[in-house]
C-alpha cells in the first residue's frame, strides 16, 4: 500500500481532473463529503488540506477518495498525518448509522417481476421494430418495381391503394409496439418516481433487508478486493440502507441481484 503526501494527493487530482474528493478516516467514515455535482473541487481540496494540517486533527492514516462522475468507481489515495509511529494501516470497515425504512416500499418479489417483464417487453419491442422494418423495405421494393415496369398514373394510383391497404395490416403493429413503450416507460417511471422523495427501499417477503445482511453480503467480497472495496465505497457514501441499494442497481445491476439473492437466502 502506497502513502502520499497531502501535496502529491492534490498534485495528482489536478493531473487526472477529478471532479469529486471526499476525506475518510481509516476505519471508512466519511469526514468531508464530496463536493457537489457540477462544482469546483478546488474548495473542498482546500478544506481537506486544512483539515489534515491543523492540530487538532488526530495522528493517522486518511484516505482522500476521488471520483470521475458520481456513478463512477473511486480511487483511494491514502496520506499519513503525523509520524510513521502513529499512524496505522487502514482497514476499511463499514460504518452506517441505523435508518428507519421508507415511507415506499416494494417487496423483493415485486422487485424481480417488474425487471423480468422489463425484459420481456424490451424483446417484444426489437422484434416488433425488426419485423416493421422489413415490412417497409418490402414496400418500398414493391413500389420501386411497380413504377419501373409502367410508372403511368394508373399504376401510381393502384400503388398507393396497395400501400394503404399494406399500412392498414402495419398499424396494429405500430400501436403494439408504442403499447409496450409505454409499459417499459411506466416502469422506469415506477421506479424513479417523486424524484423529491426518497427512492424506493426493497423489502424481502418477510422482513426489511437489514444492515447486517448488507454488511455480511460485502465482507463475503473480502476474495476479490477491487468488488469489496467498489461495494464498501458505495455503502459508505450512501446515506442508508434504500440509498446504498438503489445506488448499487445504478452501478452494477448484477451485484444488485446477487445481493437481493443473498438477503433472500
Amino acid at each position: 500500500m502506497k502513502i502520499y503526501t497531502t501535496k502529491e494527493v492534490i498534485n495528482l487530482i489536478h493531473e487526472n481532473e477529478y471532479k469529486l474528493v471526499c476525506l475518510m478516516d481509516q476505519a471508512g467514515g466519511k469526514i468531508l463529503p464530496f463536493n457537489r455535482v457540477g462544482t469546483d473541487p478546488a474548495g473542498r481540496l482546500s478544506e481537506i488540506e486544512k483539515k489534515l494540517s491543523n492540530e487538532i486533527t488526530p495522528d493517522g492514516i486518511y484516505v482522500i477518495c476521488c471520483k470521475h462522475a458520481q456513478k463512477s468507481k473511486p480511487d483511494n489515495y491514502y496520506v499519513r498525518k503525523g509520524s510513521e509511529q502513529s499512524a496505522q494501516d487502514p482497514a476499511p470497515v463499514i460504518i452506517q448509522q441505523p435508518s428507519a425504512p421508507g415511507p415506499d416500499v416494494i417487496t423483493y418479489d415485486a422487485a424481480l417481476k417488474m425487471q423480468v417483464e422489463n425484459e420481456r417487453l424490451k424483446m417484444q419491442v426489437e422484434q416488433l421494430t425488426a419485423e416493421n422494418e422489413q415490412l417497409t423495405a418490402q414496400l418500398e421494393e414493391l413500389e420501386t418495381e411497380m413504377l419501373a415496369e409502367d410508372p403511368t398514373n394508373e399504376l401510381i394510383e393502384n400503388g398507393k391503394t396497395f400501400l394503404s391497404e399494406t399500412l392498414a395490416t402495419i398499424a396494429p403493429l405500430l400501436d403494439k409496439h408504442f403499447e409496450l413503450k409505454e409499459k417499459q416507460l411506466a416502469l422506469t417511471a415506477l421506479q424513479y418516481q417523486r424524484p423529491q422523495e426518497r427512492p424506493a427501499s426493497i423489502e424481502r417477503p418477510e422482513r426489511r433487508a437489514p444492515k447486517k445482511d448488507i454488511e455480511s453480503y460485502i465482507i463475503s467480497c473480502k476474495e476479490d478486493p477491487d468488488k469489496y472495496n467498489e461495494l464498501a465505497a458505495i455503502y459508505n457514501e450512501a446515506e442508508n440502507e434504500e440509498d446504498f441499494l438503489k445506488q448499487l442497481a445504478e452501478n452494477s445491476q448484477e451485484d444488485y441481484i446477487k445481493l437481493l439473492q443473498w438477503i433472500n437466502n
